[in-house]
């Protein structure tokens, strides 16, 4: 007797021959094809603020739902008859030790809608689950490990978030967490255009255990790096991992990190404030790409009692020009040249010590309103 679709069918028997079995009747046998059962829309759950996604080679008549280390994924059961009474079907796990998986989920009488079932990973390894109705219809139907769990094991990076400078590239690794045993490529890819990778795709093997990224910085924001394994006869074949990266807005090359100011002027060792100047000295910070507004920068004195600032605008403007609101500000115009280069002054007064520049915030439209800026 061969499957056909589900339902119920009579066999019936007859004797056609001469003899003494000629004409002789049987009273039939009653055949009872059961239900199938449809497994679909698998959805991996990556760590890391990864996106939840399918796969393009999910099998329904052999399903693999794979799950990624430290997550969990979920995939539809659905009946394929509509049940003539709410039916359960419980779900065999014979290894609890690589992956925990929903017991048992309820076809309600009458309703063809999918039930979800949830895989959540222990540790790598195979699992193969089997399905068992009662109720109804569904009474007796099976498919004896017709599902396998596949716990994926794990990728390694160094830093599962980044910070890249403005207009600058770095390489990001990663390591599978145990050997190889074929070879397996790995796909890198961003979330948006803000970063890109230079070379996405990377193929390693037992004698080339790191998968190297570069990510270029293309424009400000946050983006992700996304790294897949695939291999079909790899226990790899769809690990994945994620890293947050942050792309840092433009900002300032400065001249230097510390800069030293003489007590007065010129080779004056000793001197008064009636006849010699007081020292000073530079600090030059130039924008690492050209304005595209109107770029306020302001400075602020961490002890004013060691050493005043003042900003270029302030020391080139005349005597009678000086305002307060000029003292501690460069600003940045579109249009005036780039590279360029403007300066803040400190001028000694008088007391040995430390004090620190600290930048306030630009206000034009590539830097953002934070503090630290350069």
């Amino acid at each position: 007797v061969s499957y056909v679709r589900a339902g119920t069918a009579c066999l019936s028997f007859a004797v056609t021959s001469k003899g003494n079995y000629d004409s002789v009747y049987s009273g039939g046998v009653t055949v009872i094809a059961l239900p199938d059962f449809k497994v679909a829309d698998l959805i991996i759950t990556p760590t890391n603020n990864g996106v939840p996604h399918g796969i393009p080679d999910f099998s329904a008549s052999r399903p693999i739902a794979y799950v990624q280390a430290g997550s969990y994924s979920t995939f539809t059961i659905t009946p394929t008859e509509v049940p003539s009474a709410d039916a359960t079907i419980t779900i065999s796990n014979p290894y609890p030790h690589v992956a925990v998986v929903t017991a048992s989920i309820t076809f309600l009488r009458g309703s063809l809608a999918p039930q979800m079932v949830t895989v959540r990973h222990v540790t790598p390894g195979d699992a193969s689950l089997s399905l068992l109705g009662s109720g109804g219809n569904y009474e007796g139907a099976a498919w004896p490990n017709g599902i396998i769990a596949r716990a994926l094991p794990s990728l390694l990076t160094p830093h599962l978030s980044l910070v890249i400078e403005y207009n600058s590239n770095q390489n990001v690794s990663f390591t599978p967490s145990t050997a190889l045993a074929v070879p397996v490529t790995f796909t890198g890819t961003t979330s948006n255009a803000l970063a890109r990778v230079t070379h996405p795709s990377v193929v390693l093997s037992a004698g080339n255990p790191v998968a190297l990224f570069e990510v270029q910085h293309h424009s400000p924001g946050v983006s992700r790096l996304t790294v897949v394994a695939t291999g079909t006869d790899s226990e790899y074949h769809y690990a994945e991992l994620n890293v947050d990266l942050a792309l840092n807005f433009p900002g300032f090359e400065v001249s230097a990190l510390t800069i030293h100011v003489q007590r007065w002027q010129g080779n004056v060792l000793a001197g008064t404030t009636v006849s010699n100047a007081v020292g000073y000295n530079d600090l030059y910070l130039s924008p690492n790409e050209e304005p595209d507004s109107l770029t306020d920068l302001n400075v602020d004195n961490t002890d004013d009692s060691v050493a005043t600032f003042r900003s270029q605008i302030w020391v080139e403007a005349i005597t009678a020009a000086r305002t307060t609101a000029m003292e501690s500000l460069l600003q940045f115009f579109p249009g005036e040249g780039f590279p360029v280069s403007k300066y803040i002054r400190a001028y000694h007064t008088g007391v040995v010590g430390t004090a620190e520049m600290v930048f306030g915030s630009p206000v034009g439209k590539r830097w953002p309103l934070v503090s630290g800026c350069c």
